[in-house]
């Protein structure tokens, strides 16, 4: 089993950025000023993640998780805020004209690492309206074509289980297969988080992906072990990211203890959900707390 750590989702921006933005918007500072803010964030976020292996640019230059998007396809308008689920973050509303993808921005988005982020084709039809879910597989089809260089990439899918609905499961095997063809070595993982996994796990692990993000703070990692498939990676949410309360390794020893007995071909230990969800200090911590747990667990 290869063993591994990373961030999840939007990470969130330094106070040196945010101060910086501000200032920006409001004609006090340069764009220079604001990109060299952004580089030495950007070097920060290396060093946190220094020999995990899987690393993330943390999405820092993303407003959410959708809004990309509405750069990436022509005609895109953004219109409306939706709250993120139960969280007191918003997105913005797409409201998508076409499936033509402009390429040219893409590199703005992905500056580096080997784990790409993307919203999964039902989170994105749920803040959306204008293409079917089929065509939005597409779409992050297209996307993931213009990618170099990533060895993982996280669908986040937390709509999949915070509002399961097994008509669509044809529909969105299709989006799998879809968004698979075009993914050549790279490892998909349909990301999940916020809620339980059970009412959908069993189809998920059907589907033709390399491995399924679980939410530790609301799954029990024996239902997990019990219909897990050997031939499927696991990403493990084990650390909260809604709670700024700093968890301890006993507070998290009996599920990696868990994973790590399990026969699959990866396992891979992040937050719960988004770090975004928390202030960059207690981000920071919960981060290295990852990797400090897993070498306790191997003493």
């Amino acid at each position: 089993m290869e063993i591994g750590v990373s961030l999840n989702g939007k990470y969130p921006r330094g106070e040196e950025v945010i101060k910086v933005s501000r200032d920006y918007e409001r004609g006090r500072a340069s764009w220079e000023e604001l990109e060299r803010a952004y580089r030495r964030d950007y070097e920060e976020l290396r060093d946190l993640q220094k020999d995990f292996g899987i690393v993330s640019d943390g999405l820092l230059v993303w407003d959410d998780i959708l809004r990309p998007l509405s750069t990436f396809v022509k005609g895109t308008e953004v219109d409306g805020l939706i709250r993120y689920f139960e969280t007191n973050t918003f997105v913005r509303k797409l409201k998508f004209k076409s499936k033509d993808v402009d390429t040219e921005e893409i590199g703005r988005f992905f500056r580096f690492g080997n784990l790409a982020i993307l919203p999964g084709p039902y989170t994105v039809k749920t803040f959306s309206e204008g293409l079917s879910m089929l065509e939005i597989s597409e779409v992050i089809s297209d996307v993931i074509g213009n990618l170099k260089g990533y060895e993982y990439i996280y669908l986040q899918e937390p709509s999949l289980v915070f509002h399961p609905d097994g008509s669509i499961r044809n529909e969105y095997g299709r989006c799998v297969d879809t968004i698979k063809s075009g993914c050549g070595d790279t490892k998909l993982i349909i990301n999940t988080y916020f809620a339980p996994i059970n009412p959908v796990l069993e189809f998920l692990l059907s589907l033709n992906i390399d491995g399924v993000g679980v939410d530790f703070t609301f799954n029990d990692i024996e239902y997990i072990r019990k219909v897990w498939r050997k031939d499927v990676g696991i990403v493990a949410g084990i650390v909260d990211t809604t709670n700024s309360l700093i968890e301890e390794y006993r507070d998290v020893e009996k599920v990696i203890k868990g994973i790590l007995d399990m026969d699959v071909p990866f396992a891979i230990f992040t937050g719960s959900a988004d770090f975004e969800l928390l202030p960059r200090s207690i981000a920071d911590i919960k981060v290295k707390n990852l990797k400090r747990f897993l070498e306790v667990s191997y003493d």
